[in-house]
C-alpha cells in the first residue's frame, strides 16, 4: 500500500477514479486525522481539480471538525470558482454560525456566480437547513446527502 504521501500526490495530481481510491485509503488510513491532514495537502496541491477534490471530501466532517471548517475558510479565497463553490457548500453543510461572518465578508466583489452560492450558503447556515444550499427556493425538491 503507497503511504500517506503518496496517496496524498494522487489525489492531487491524478483523475477521478485514482484520486477517489487515494481518498478511500487515506480515509482508512487516518480516520479522523482525514480533514487535518487534507487541511496541510491543500497548500501543497497545485491542480485546482487536487484541491476541489481535497474541500468537496472533507465535507462531510465538517460539523465534527474544525480542521475541515478551517479548510473551507481557506479555501473560500481559492483562485478556482469550482474550489470555492466546493469552500461555500462545505461550510454550508457546517451549520456553524460562527461561518456567516466569513461568507458575508467575502460576498464584497464576487461575481454573481460566487455570489449566489455564498448566498445559499449564509441561507442554510441561518436556516440551519444544509440542504437549503443546493435549494435557496426552498422547493423541498432537493435533497442533498453528503457521505
Amino acid at each position: 500500500m503507497p503511504d500517506i504521501d503518496q496517496l496524498i500526490e494522487r489525489i492531487c495530481h491524478s483523475r477521478d477514479e485514482d484520486a477517489a481510491i487515494a481518498r478511500t485509503q487515506l480515509k482508512s488510513i487516518l480516520g479522523e486525522r482525514f480533514p487535518e491532514v487534507m487541511l496541510e495537502a491543500y497548500g501543497k496541491c497545485s491542480r485546482a481539480t487536487g484541491r476541489d477534490f481535497i474541500v468537496s471530501s472533507c465535507i462531510a466532517f465538517a460539523r465534527k471538525s474544525e480542521d475541515a471548517k478551517l479548510l473551507g475558510l481557506k479555501a473560500l479565497k481559492d483562485r478556482s470558482k469550482f474550489v470555492r463553490l466546493s469552500a461555500a457548500g462545505l461550510l454550508a453543510y457546517s451549520l456553524d454560525r460562527n461561518m456567516l461572518e466569513a461568507l458575508k465578508n467575502a460576498l464584497p466583489g464576487k461575481t454573481d456566480m460566487d455570489k449566489k452560492y455564498l448566498l445559499s450558503a449564509i441561507y442554510a447556515i441561518e436556516e440551519q437547513n444544509h440542504h437549503f444550499f443546493l435549494d435557496p427556493d426552498r422547493t423541498g425538491k432537493v435533497i442533498w446527502n453528503v457521505e
